[in-house]
């Protein structure tokens, strides 16, 4: 058995005996903030290997490639909201900072992660919000990360203070 973690574009894949079993896509803003910011934009297991392990060894070669970036920040998906594997991301550092029911469907909604990787001089605040296409109806939200989380509700989202 031949594990390999292949990074090809903006793809991160884990390849076992030359077949590709999972996959980590990531995006990198347009804008000035790309030097500091990346979002994970999908994390995908084949069934026969999840619960082994395999998306915490993406994540976690994820985290050291771009260790140099402030800010990482990734949206749930319906199928995690159901098999509950963003419990996986607050393990691996990741502050939920946004949830937004009935997302995708009555008593499916998505939550918004972060997670910081170093401080910044220059921008000590979360910027995720300003090109996170979910939160495009609310109002630029920044907040310090270093203080207690607290949900305050937001028509059909809940966000920290």
């Amino acid at each position: 058995m031949r594990d390999q973690i292949v990074l090809v574009g903006e793809k991160i894949a884990f390849v076992r005996n030359g077949s590709e079993v999972a996959c980590l896509k990531y995006s990198t803003p347009k804008d000035s903030a790309k030097d500091r910011n990346i979002s994970i934009d999908m994390v995908y297991v084949s069934p026969s290997f999840r619960r082994k392990g395999v998306a915490t060894k993406l994540i976690n070669y994820f985290l050291q490639r771009f260790q140099s970036r402030v800010w990482i920040s990734l949206w749930t998906s319906k199928e995690a909201e159901g098999d509950k594997s963003w419990k996986l991301y607050k393990k691996l550092g990741f502050t939920q900072m946004a949830y937004q029911r009935d997302y995708y469907t009555q008593g499916i909604g998505t939550r918004l992660f972060v997670k910081r990787l170093r401080r910044s001089a220059t921008l000590p605040f979360c910027p995720c919000f300003i090109t996170t296409p979910h939160l495009l109806s609310l109002k630029l939200l920044i907040r310090p990360l270093d203080k207690p989380h607290k949900f305050v509700p937001a028509g059909n989202y809940r966000l920290c203070e």
